[in-house]
């Protein structure tokens, strides 16, 4: 089958495949823990970093303000919450002092 959609042209912008909204993941690990590789799955293809830190933050248990992300391929610290992340990056977590 073709897995024809119809009529369905896309609503508010968005072009869903049905009814499914994709479910996406991007992967952290904290340094201080070694590899131990862990997933915040989240809607859409992209994730502001502060979405993330507060995902992790209430995932782990910990306070939003003490943590940093930083790409695993290629260092770059994230500093502005407001920068939008790709599913399926694979994001190093540490811990900060306040």
């Amino acid at each position: 089958s073709s897995g024809s959609i119809g009529s369905w042209a896309g609503v508010g912008g968005l072009a869903l495949a049905g009814n499914k909204v994709h479910r996406n993941s991007i992967f952290f690990r904290f340094a201080s823990e070694g590899h131990a590789v862990e997933k915040i799955e989240f809607l859409g293809k992209e994730i502001a970093v502060g979405d993330l830190k507060q995902a992790i933050a209430e995932q782990k248990k910990l306070e939003k303000l003490d943590l940093e992300l930083m790409n695993e391929a290629t260092g770059e610290v994230y500093e502005k919450n407001g920068k939008m992340l790709s599913r399926n990056m694979n994001i190093t977590v540490r811990r900060t002092p306040q």
